[in-house]
């Protein structure tokens, strides 16, 4: 069990941030969405739970949790007004940015981004992040942004349900940090990031970041079909991904529609 007075010692330096706490709940993210259509979410907040028992990822893919070696919590963000809305998909790339520098914090390994938002240890999976928006017409009302981090070895589900090969934190580097530490540091990186999300420093890290650059990859759809291939070029500066052809075309991808796997 998480200790909830250490993490409000934590949250201090982060005074826009309010704590939710839940011991256990279907989805943080589901949580986070009804926070926000009902207009209860005031300012940003961390909902953090020991325990949900029906995780999300992308695509609608179940998100497996252990209490003790699996850290799943959600962020709320309701202030955007910096962001263009045609920049929100960063907010994605910030919280996996924040997830390697947790890593690199607490183990001293460098992880590398799978776009848009995995996290890879040796070309495993050892993080998974999913944002999602709160609309009321037009208006944007907040996004949530997932996070689920398999920090023990006991976090990894039956290889036969996975899609891409997953492992944890302590199967990688022979580490398993404290939930309170990584908390600490992923919100560090992300609150330092968000400001800087439309500038070049910003695009850089990422790209400096990102797996299978000059590699080839394959191009899936969301229903799981192979739709076409090329090299791993980079991202542009809202966040879609660049595959070339082997023709040297340009192909650019949206978060939303796509997901890649080496070749």
């Amino acid at each position: 069990m998480i200790n909830i007075e250490l993490i409000k010692e934590k949250l201090k330096p982060f005074p826009d941030l309010s704590l939710r706490y839940y011991p256990q709940v279907d989805s943080t993210n589901t949580e986070g969405l009804r926070l926000l259509e009902s207009n209860e979410a005031v300012g940003n907040l961390l909902l953090l739970t020991d325990h949900q028992n029906a995780g999300r990822g992308r695509h609608h893919r179940t998100w497996i949790s252990d209490p003790a070696d699996s850290l799943t919590f959600s962020l709320v963000i309701t202030d955007l007004r910096s962001l263009k809305p045609q920049s929100i998909p960063l907010l994605s790339l910030a919280a996996a940015i924040a997830v390697v520098d947790a890593i690199l914090t607490t183990t001293t390994i460098k992880p590398k981004v799978k776009w848009p938002n995995d996290v890879l240890i040796n070309r495993k999976k050892v993080s998974g992040i999913l944002s999602e928006a709160a609309w009321e017409s037009d208006h944007l009302k907040g996004v949530v942004i997932g996070f689920g981090i398999n920090v023990g070895q006991n976090a990894i589900p039956p290889t036969s349900n996975l899609r891409y090969p997953a492992s944890s934190i302590e199967q990688m580097t022979g580490i398993k940090p404290p939930h309170i530490l990584l908390i600490e540091e992923v919100l560090r990186s992300f609150f330092h990031w968000l400001p800087a999300l439309e500038e070049e420093n910003f695009h850089k890290r990422y790209q400096n970041d990102l797996a299978f650059i000059g590699e080839s990859v394959n191009i899936f759809n969301e229903v799981g079909n192979k739709s076409s291939s090329g090299i791993c070029n980079g991202i542009t500066t809202d966040g879609s991904l660049i595959i070339k052809t082997k023709e040297k075309k340009p192909i650019i991808c949206s978060a939303g529609e796509i997901t890649i796997r080496p070749a």
